[in-house]
C-alpha cells in the first residue's frame, strides 16, 4: 500500500475514517492502494490558489486544471480525462448543479461548498455528486474524503447529512399528512383568524363539522394547535400562508 503521510498534528483528526482503504493509520492516510497512478484532479473553485497549493503538496494526488468560473469549467472539463472534480457552488456564472451533472459521468464529484440552503445539498447530490464538504474543511479531511470516493463511500458533512434527513422527513410527512379539499379550506379560513362558526359560514358546513375536520388536520399534521397547523402545513407546502 502507498502510504499518504500527514503531519502527527493531523493524523488523528479524521472523523470519517474506518477500517479499510481511507482509513486512519499511524503512517497517515492510506489512498487506493490498488491504483498505483495518481489521482487527477481538476480544481473548480472561485479562489484556487490554496486548495491548489494542498493538492500540489500532497503525495498521490495532482492538480491537472484549474477554473474560476463555469464557463471556463465546461471547457475544461470537455478536453480532459481526470479522477476526481472539486467544486465549489459559489462559482461565477450559471448554477453548478449542471456542471456537476456533466462531469460525473467520467469522475467522481466532490462539493467543496457552504451549502446557501437544504435544497443545495439534495441538488448537488441529485446532479451526481459523490461527497459534500463546507469550504472550510482542513485540508486532511479532504484528503481522507477522497480516499473514501475512491472507496466507492459517499463522505457527507454532519450539517449537510442533517439537511438530507430533514428533506426525506418533510417528504414523508407531505405524503402521510395529504389534506382533503375540505380539510385545506377548513385550514386556510383558521389560518386567516375565522372563529369556527365564521369558518362554518365560509366553507358552508355545521360547526361540528368543522370541529371533525380540525381533528382530523391536528392528527395528520401531529399538531395540537392552530397556530401549529398553519405552521406545519405551510412548511410541507400544503399551502402557502403568503396566499392567505
Amino acid at each position: 500500500m502507498i502510504p499518504l503521510t500527514l503531519p502527527p498534528l493531523y493524523q488523528w483528526e479524521c472523523t470519517f475514517g474506518h477500517p479499510g482503504v481511507g482509513s486512519l493509520h499511524p503512517e497517515g492516510i492510506i489512498l487506493d492502494p490498488m491504483n498505483a497512478q495518481p489521482t487527477d484532479i481538476v480544481l473548480c473553485v472561485a479562489h484556487p490558489t490554496r486548495l491548489q497549493q494542498d493538492i500540489e503538496r500532497t503525495p498521490d494526488l495532482q492538480c491537472v486544471a484549474t477554473a474560476a468560473n463555469i464557463e471556463a469549467a465546461q471547457a475544461t472539463i470537455d478536453s480532459l480525462e481526470f479522477d476526481l472534480l472539486i467544486v465549489s457552488l459559489e462559482l461565477v456564472g450559471q448554477p453548478t448543479f449542471e456542471l456537476i451533472q456533466r462531469a460525473h459521468t467520467q469522475s467522481d464529484v466532490l462539493v467543496l461548498s457552504a451549502p446557501r440552503d437544504k435544497g443545495d445539498v439534495l441538488q448537488a447530490l441529485q446532479a451526481g455528486a459523490r461527497g459534500f464538504l463546507p469550504d472550510n474543511t482542513p485540508w486532511p479531511l479532504v484528503v481522507e474524503a477522497i480516499a473514501h470516493l475512491q472507496d466507492g463511500a459517499a463522505p457527507i458533512h454532519p450539517r449537510a447529512a442533517g439537511y438530507l434527513l430533514d428533506v426525506a422527513y418533510m417528504s414523508r410527512d407531505r405524503k402521510t399528512a395529504r389534506l382533503s379539499a375540505r380539510e385545506t379550506s377548513v385550514l386556510i379560513a383558521l389560518a386567516q383568524g375565522l372563529t369556527y362558526e365564521e369558518t362554518a359560514s365560509e366553507t358552508g358546513i355545521s360547526t361540528n363539522t368543522v370541529r371533525y375536520h380540525v381533528k382530523q388536520i391536528y392528527a395528520k399534521l401531529s399538531v395540537s394547535s392552530r397556530a401549529a397547523a398553519v405552521y406545519k402545513a405551510n412548511q410541507l407546502g400544503l399551502f402557502s400562508i403568503h396566499s392567505v
